[in-house]
């Protein structure tokens, strides 16, 4: 008998090992499955994919808008969304759509909402657009919504056109602080539609992002510039250009003035015949700006540390304060005509703009530059730095761009 339970052991050992053996490769298997997206311990990436769930709404309106599911045109998998909508076809006061992705779960973007994006997949069958006319909101279970408009730094690529192009959204693009938006309880994201079109979307998703919508340049500083370093274009202050599409402005700084270098193209140049309040309305160079580096940029309001000059070019030259209302004095103007346009060198103190405080290096500080070009009769366009879509920045600091302050050690 003892010789029976000997062989038996064996046995039993083999099959345990067996066991053992066969659970290892199972565990193996999973560990080769690929990881479900995220971005940290955020695992609700997926907004919209092939299928409309009842996660999808649109405006039961079908005479301003329709959205509904094809598969002849689709970025990946089987189904992508086609939306058409006419808002001036009937009495539509509100259209759009929604996604309640996750379930209609509360999502908590919290976060990662400085490292994070809405990614669209987009593209249309008719004219390629440059921009849409649309805004997107992020509406919270308490009843509140981040809202953003459309900015055409979001299409990643000239336009959308026929082939599939990505539009990214910054999370960091909403109006939380206006709103005062619930960003940790998510409900939903909601499209609204102006004006008409069609347009095809696909794989909609969170995706880690760490850009900004908001261009950004450099405001060199110094303890004093002389006369010849501004003349002369100083090299730091001509390293630093703000590019307004073929023209080129220049910020500087010193301890009692600011300074603003221009080469500007202008078929029609130095013709500004207006005065006052009203030198927007031909040639000039307009300069929007905060002193308060902890202002909330996407707020929607000017606030006493908010400054907002222009430079009339023109005969009689001068320096236009909108927010103090009045000419501002002391200043040097010198504008010299070229064989494109015209270049620009002025110099104002600070202490007529109000400016108390000094700036501090290396900080973040609102800013907006805007060349207008026009004729002896009125002024025939604007071009923005931050924001060339959309005007108002007299108004709405949140389209404004970012300056860095830069201390040059020369």
């Amino acid at each position: 008998m003892k010789k029976s339970h000997l062989q038996i052991v064996p046995i039993l050992i083999g099959i345990l090992l067996s066991g053992c053996i066969a659970q290892m490769e199972v565990f193996d298997q999973q560990s080769d499955q690929s990881e479900i997206p995220h971005i940290g311990n955020f695992y609700a990436t997926t907004v919209y994919e092939d299928h409309m769930s009842d996660e999808v709404w649109v405006s039961p309106l079908p005479s301003c808008i329709t959205l509904k599911t094809q598969s002849e045109k689709v970025y990946s998998g089987d189904k992508a969304l086609h939306v058409v909508w006419d808002k001036g076809a009937a009495a539509c006061d509100w259209i759009g759509i929604g996604f309640g992705w996750d379930g209609w779960s509360g999502k908590n973007l919290g976060y990662i909402y400085d490292r994070s994006a809405i990614r669209f997949r987009m593209r249309t069958d008719g004219k390629p657009l440059n921009s849409l006319p649309v805004a997107m909101g992020l509406e919270c279970y308490d009843g509140t919504s981040a809202w953003v408009g459309f900015n055409r730094k979001m299409i990643q690529g000239d336009q959308i056109g026929q082939e599939w192009t990505d539009v990214i959204i910054p999370i960091l693009a909403f109006n939380w602080g206006e709103m005062d938006a619930d960003i940790t309880n998510i409900k939903q994201l909601q499209i609204e539609f102006q004006a008409s079109g069609n347009l095809y979307i696909d794989n909609v998703e969170i995706i880690e992002y760490d850009k900004s919508l908001r261009s950004r340049g450099n405001i060199v500083a110094r303890d004093e510039f002389t006369d010849s370093d501004i003349l002369s274009n100083a090299p730091a202050i001509k390293e630093n250009p703000f590019v307004i599409e073929d023209n080129e402005v220049y910020l500087s700084m010193d301890s009692t003035s600011i300074y603003v270098l221009a080469d500007i193209i202008d078929d029609t140049p130095v013709q500004n015949s207006k005065s006052g309040d009203e030198i927007w309305n031909g040639d000039a160079v307009e300069v929007a700006f905060s002193t308060d580096y902890e202002a909330p940029l996407g707020r929607n309001f000017y606030m006493t540390t908010d400054k907002h000059f222009g430079i009339k070019i023109g005969e009689n030259p001068i320096v236009w304060d909108w927010r103090k209302e009045k000419e501002l004095e002391n200043c040097t103007i010198e504008i010299s005509k070229t064989d494109n346009g015209y270049s620009l060198m002025a110099k104002i103190p600070l202490e007529q703009l109000g400016v108390e405080e000094d700036f501090e290096h290396r900080e973040i500080y609102g800013l907006e530059i805007a060349v207008d070009k026009g004729t002896y009769d009125s002024r025939t366009k604007q071009l923005r730095w931050n924001n060339p879509d959309i005007d108002g920045f007299h108004d709405n600091p949140s389209l404004w761009g970012e300056a860095r302050i830069i201390k040059d050690q020369l």
